[in-house]
């Protein structure tokens, strides 16, 4: 796969078996487009439009956003479904282990930015951190192996672990 034409990697399932990513500009026009390769085939498949976020690691799910709704795109047979929460989510989201947690940012309504827990199968909504979590940077979170913690960036001079079912504090 080349990198030419506005594509831009999405993530790489658990196994390694299959790679997410989304194209721009002339690579997928005006809304973009999103595209699973999987490692044994010679041919992406598309998956559907927007810019998809992140490949869940049992490679069945990939999260997007299409325009400022939020979307779960099954990978194979299955509908793509609007994830039907209130705010405003950052781009580059990250999936937990469970292939049913995403770590993203973003802000609630009457609430500023910060990092939050979405549950895909009940479409709730869990702040991880306090209110402006932020550090000026495209994802200011990574968890760890073990998913029981996320890094979160409340500025350059600090780096916190939140436990993600949000007990004790940083």
């Amino acid at each position: 796969m080349s990198g030419r034409g506005g594509w831009a990697l999405g993530g790489l399932s658990g196994g390694g078996g299959g790679l997410a990513f989304k194209g721009a500009r002339g690579g997928g026009g005006r809304e973009g487009a999103i595209y699973l390769r999987r490692i044994d085939s010679p041919a992406p498949v598309h998956i559907g439009e927007g810019y998809g976020d992140a490949l869940s690691p049992d490679g069945k799910w990939i999260l997007a956003h299409n325009g400022l709704k939020l979307m779960m795109l099954p990978v194979g047979p299955g509908e793509a479904r609007e994830l039907k929460l209130a705010g405003n989510f950052d781009h580059g989201a990250q999936w937990l282990p469970d292939s049913k947690h995403v770590v993203i940012g973003g802000a609630l309504p009457k609430t500023g930015y910060r990092l939050l827990l979405i549950d895909t199968l009940d479409e709730s909504v869990s702040p991880l951190t306090p209110v402006n979590n932020w550090a000026n940077t495209i994802r200011p979170f990574a968890h760890s192996a073990d998913p029981r913690y996320v890094a979160g960036m409340p500025g350059y001079d600090m780096l916190p672990l939140y436990s993600v079912d949000g007990s004790g504090t940083p």
